[in-house]
């Protein structure tokens, strides 16, 4: 839920230091949505400002695919300079295999 706790104290804690935040809610999102979400907010701030990215639950399996597809494809954007993720749901007792496959 994006009114959850942690997420206001989150974007309490950015905002309390001059930093900006925002929350996206989808159910949906594929990891180019990420990065449009990530263009538009470049738009908006100066170029070489850095961009850290938290994700929850399905989000966060999102965050971590975002960020393995852009390393990998050698198109992570500069300013992403870190990453939180949070309570990746990733099957427990999986193994190796299906956890690569997923």
């Amino acid at each position: 839920d994006i009114n959850c706790n942690y997420i206001r104290s989150l974007t309490r804690a950015c905002t309390e230091r001059g930093w900006v935040a925002g929350v996206i809610k989808t159910e949906k999102m594929r990891t180019s949505d990420i990065q449009a979400v990530k263009v538009t907010i470049g738009k908006r701030m100066e170029k070489d400002v850095p961009l850290f990215i938290v994700g929850y639950g399905v989000g966060a399996c999102k965050v971590t695919s975002f960020l393995g597809e852009g390393a990998r494809t050698n198109t992570l954007p500069r300013n992403v300079s870190g990453a939180v993720i949070i309570n990746n749901p990733i099957k427990s007792g999986s193994n190796d295999d299906e956890i690569s496959n997923s």
